[in-house]
């Protein structure tokens, strides 16, 4: 009789023990969360679309430049495109104007804007700007160009201006 009965509670102790290996694995223990790939800066481009982030009224398109968005968030470096390709008032066909923006504050500074003929000619030339910070009116196109370049997914990028050799 001994040999009958330490088979049987050996075989309940399997039992409880898979029983409750199988629930802790089913209903308590945490399921394990996928590490985030690396940045991969080509990529995160691409995910954006190549349509224009708005269309103003007289056909002129504003585009940002994403591959040239550089800086941290309180030196913001963005291009935006201005196509002006529908817009037949305008004589430029395309505008590239560079702001520095400061993310935090959504304060700007426009650095420069170039007007540009339709064989690519450069028309125009201004990069007189005051260096006291604007700051975007609610609803305008400054606006829209100021949240789309201070997007969360920019703030990883790491792209900090570099120091000049004398500033070492």
């Amino acid at each position: 009789m001994e040999n009958g009965n330490s088979g049987d509670g050996l075989g309940w102790l399997v039992a409880i023990a898979l029983g409750g290996y199988l629930a802790y694995v089913t209903w308590w223990k945490e399921p394990e969360v996928a590490k985030p790939a690396p940045l991969n800066e080509a990529a995160l481009y691409a995910s954006y679309p190549s349509n224009p982030l708005m269309t103003l009224e007289n056909g002129t398109e504003w585009s940002m430049v994403w591959g040239k968005l550089k800086g941290p968030r309180e030196a913001r470096l963005a291009w935006v495109r201005q196509n002006h390709s529908k817009n037949k008032e305008r004589d430029a066909r395309e505008t590239l104007a560079l702001y520095k923006i400061n993310c935090t504050t959504t304060g700007y500074v426009t650095l420069s804007v170039v007007d540009y003929d339709k064989d690519g000619k450069v028309l125009r030339d201004f990069d007189s700007f005051t260096d006291k910070d604007s700051y975007p009116v609610p609803g305008s196109q400054i606006e829209v160009i100021t949240d789309a370049a201070c997007l969360p997914q920019f703030d990883n990028l790491g792209a900090k201006p570099k120091a000049s050799p004398d500033q070492s």
